[in-house]
């Protein structure tokens, strides 16, 4: 049988939490880190272009909603979204308190 590895709710390789809400690490394979992400409701969460132009990322929303600053678009509960080659700062901000998975 191959190796399965059991990550239990609340374990994480590392965390970090600021007054806006945490990322919490789930795991790290192949160079892609799969985190849950929380934003307290309020709180803007940046999308913010990486520095080679390369960076991808990924979330699906478990819970709440996010609303682009400018009204431009919302992103519910159970949307998710990717980011390839972001050329400027999104504004997002959580209307209610919202988890994501988050891969990047």
């Amino acid at each position: 049988m191959d190796d399965i590895v059991i990550i239990r709710k609340g374990e994480y390789l590392n965390k970090a939490t600021q007054e806006t809400g945490y990322i919490g690490v789930i795991a790290s394979i192949n160079q892609v880190e799969i985190s849950e992400l929380f934003i307290s409701k309020g709180k803007l969460l940046l999308l913010i272009p990486g520095v080679t132009g390369l960076v991808n990322e990924f979330a699906y929303l478990l819970e709440g909603e996010l609303v682009e600053e400018g009204g431009a678009f919302t992103i519910g509960r159970g949307d998710c979204f990717y980011i390839s080659n972001l050329n400027k700062t999104l504004y997002t901000r959580a209307s209610e308190d919202c988890r994501m998975l988050y891969l990047s």
